[in-house]
Formats: structure tokens, sequence, C-alpha cells
């Protein structure tokens, strides 16, 4: 994947990602658990379209325990339990921070 593209993708991942770790910071009050589930959609569909591409070893770790890390977050907004959704969102194998590092030195990141 060209750095382009890398950088295209880091620029889509970043609004999503932030977004998900503030509504995460939010679902740890009673009723924070809605913005959690729309921010989770973006971040999904955007983890779909690099799945689709060749992405470079940073991305293409993420895109490998992305689905780890939807089924743990879908878990916990079921059960609306806002520790199991914080301990998702920064797991250190499966959670955002794989996106931090993969797009580490692009703007924003």
């Amino acid at each position: 994947m060209s750095d382009d593209a890398t950088a295209e993708l880091c620029s889509r991942f970043r609004g999503p990602v932030m977004d998900v770790v503030a509504a995460a910071i939010g679902a740890q009050g009673a009723d924070g658990f809605l913005p959690v589930s729309q921010t989770v959609e973006r971040l999904r569909a955007v983890t779909s379209d690099a799945t689709a591409l060749s992405v470079d070893a940073g991305l293409a770790r993420w895109t490998a325990s992305a689905p780890v890390f939807f089924a743990e977050v879908d878990r916990a907004l079921e059960h609306r339990d806002g520790p199991a959704l914080w301990a998702a969102v920064t797991h250190p194998e499966h959670g955002v921070d794989l996106l931090g590092k993969a797009c580490t030195g692009h703007p924003g990141w």
C-alpha cells in the first residue's frame, strides 16, 4: 500500500477512533451507550474498507484483530457494561491503540 493510501486511511480512522474513545469514557456513566454504538459503526465501516485493500503491516494487524475488538465492544454494549467497554477499547492487543501505532506520524496521530 502506498504512503498516500495509508495516510488517507489513517485520516479516515482518526475521527471515529477519537469519537469511540471519548464515547467509551462517557459510557462509564448511566446514559452514555448510544453515542458509542454510533461511533463504533463509523469505525466498523472504515475498517471494512481497509480490510478490502492491501494495507501496510500496521493496518493489517488492526484489520486482523478488529473482529475480536468489535465482538468485545458489541458484548459490552449489549450488557451496558462500561468497564468491559473501556477494557475492549484500551486492550493492548486488539484495542484502538493498534490504529494509533499504525498511523503514528500521519497528521492528527
